[in-house]
């Protein structure tokens, strides 16, 4: 792989990771601007994981779509990769697709 598929895909799964969690904190009831317990949890119980799931799937994709969804998630801070990754192949065809 790559040097900058290398680094599309980490930067890809951080920028999902940060995503997913500011909208867990910003769910929780706390206002606190503290550490959230259950946010410290979620990282050391399934940040490994999250990363090694969807980091096989994406390097199943080109750098051109690895960019396309980088900048999607930059965009839209609401998403995450396990919402955009349902429909990956038809979702890129159709973005970058004129035609379509």
């Amino acid at each position: 792989m790559s040097p900058l598929k290398r680094d599309l895909i980490c930067e890809i799964i951080r920028t999902s990771q940060t995503n997913l969690l500011e909208k867990k904190r910003t769910g929780s009831e706390s206002d606190c601007e503290e550490d959230d317990p259950g946010i410290l949890e979620w990282i050391q119980q399934h940040a490994a994981e999250y990363r090694s799931f969807f980091g096989g799937r994406l390097e199943e994709l080109s750098p051109t779509e690895l960019g396309a969804l980088l900048r999607k998630l930059k965009e839209n801070p609401n998403s995450e990769l396990s919402r955009i990754l349902e429909n990956c192949p038809v979702h890129f065809e159709q973005e970058n697709d004129p035609k379509v």
